[in-house]
């Protein structure tokens, strides 16, 4: 894995690629992507390539200095517009105002959120999202890439999100019964549970219409139905 990434200047955003750097700063702030074009071609020598030497620049990621603090928690930034943007939480300052309806926002993500607007298009099916890292999540369903591995069953997940549910289930038991209040790891667990208390048996055999609770039991009962085929056609 990368030990560096491409920061935007303007908000928390970053990516392990420049090229997906550089199309959130157009989509998202442009006017800091036309400067930055601008700079490019200044730069430029006649008839040689383009070095894009005032695009942004990789640096480790575990080397991130913090010099920027809140004045009012304490709590320090990588970039003085970290400091801005977090320092809304404490004043409610709502810069960013929608133009149809006044609502503000604190940060122009939520804005272009409001808007509906999803500048981010998927390559392969064209779905289009608000962010970025959205995009890039759902493209993972197209690629199969699975990035998040549990370091104890080495199990891999498409988003972080998956990985953080799924390791519960093997430090938790989070679902608790309401008639019995016993604990279980995962809803289908605690689902199979309740009907015991319930009586529920929501699985029929399609011979003899016996209802049985779960699919395992239901498994069982209809080899019963195939011996007695068997030995039916053996007697004839």
């Amino acid at each position: 894995m990368s030990t560096q990434v491409f920061a935007c200047s303007e908000c928390p955003f970053f990516h392990m690629q420049e090229s997906y750097l550089l199309q959130h700063i157009e989509h998202s702030h442009p006017e800091q992507y036309t400067k930055l074009q601008n700079n490019s071609q200044t730069n430029k020598a006649p008839k040689k390539k383009t070095r894009r030497t005032e695009f942004p620049q990789p640096f480790p990621i575990h080397d991130r200095p913090n010099p920027h603090t809140c004045p009012d928690c304490g709590r320090t930034f990588t970039r003085a517009s970290d400091v801005t943007r977090h320092q809304r939480t404490h004043t409610g300052e709502r810069p960013y105002t929608c133009g149809e309806c006044m609502r503000g926002f604190k940060n122009s993500w939520d804005l272009t959120r409001h808007h509906g607007q999803r500048p981010f298009r998927c390559s392969v099916c064209e779905k289009g999202f608000t962010q970025l890292a959205s995009l890039a999540r759902h493209e993972r369903i197209h690629t199969g890439e699975r990035p998040y591995v549990c370091t104890t069953c080495k199990k891999t997940f498409l988003t972080n999100g998956e990985l953080a549910r799924h390791q519960r289930t093997h430090r938790e038991k989070p679902y608790s019964c309401s008639f019995c209040e016993k604990r279980f790891r995962c809803s289908s667990d605690l689902n199979m549970h309740i009907r015991t208390h319930t009586g529920e048996k929501p699985h029929g055999c399609p011979f003899c219409r016996k209802g049985f609770s779960t699919s395992t039991r239901l498994r069982r009962h209809m080899r019963t139905h195939v011996k007695k085929t068997f030995y039916t056609e053996l007697a004839k």
